[in-house]
């Protein structure tokens, strides 16, 4: 009777982390999608940028963002003489 019941105390426990899991996992998806929301709203590239990165940075266990810009191999285009 003993092992039975630490069985379903251990399986309940177990429940109970996969749904914190869950809903947090549900949350941040639910978050992301409230950014692209937000981004698609904004034509301003500038404005979009500085936009994902504060929001993205409001994530729970996000501890820092960084974004970096560079030039593609498509938009480094040169004139040949």
């Amino acid at each position: 009777l003993m092992l039975a019941m630490a069985n379903q105390t251990a399986v309940a426990v177990q429940n109970a982390e996969l749904l914190l899991e869950t809903q947090k996992t549900a949350e941040n998806e639910t978050r992301l999608n409230q950014i692209g929301t937000q981004l698609i709203q904004s034509m301003d590239v500038d404005t979009i940028l500085r936009t994902a990165v504060e929001e993205i940075s409001r994530l729970p266990n996000i501890k820092r963002v960084s974004l970096m810009l560079g030039e593609t191999e498509s938009s480094q285009v040169e004139e040949e003489d």
